[in-house]
């Protein structure tokens, strides 16, 4: 739950940097937080679309189960 509170707070304070969505999917996933998971990955890859953590962000989704 803190990890996920300073992935949050880093989030407000610069929206733009992608790998704090990556890593707040992947803390919410391991809190069971799926649908926040998903919604952090969605964003993720809106913000970077390529590359392995893309890959990463969309096998997730799958995984969860979300388009």
């Amino acid at each position: 739950e803190d990890s996920a509170r300073e992935y949050e707070k880093a989030i407000e304070i610069d929206p733009s940097f992608s790998n704090s969505y990556f890593m707040l999917g992947r803390v919410y996933r391991q809190m069971e937080e799926n649908e926040k998971a998903a919604d952090a990955f969605r964003q993720f890859i809106e913000l970077n679309p390529a590359g392995p953590q893309a890959t990463e962000a969309m096998a997730a989704l799958e995984e969860l189960g979300a388009p």
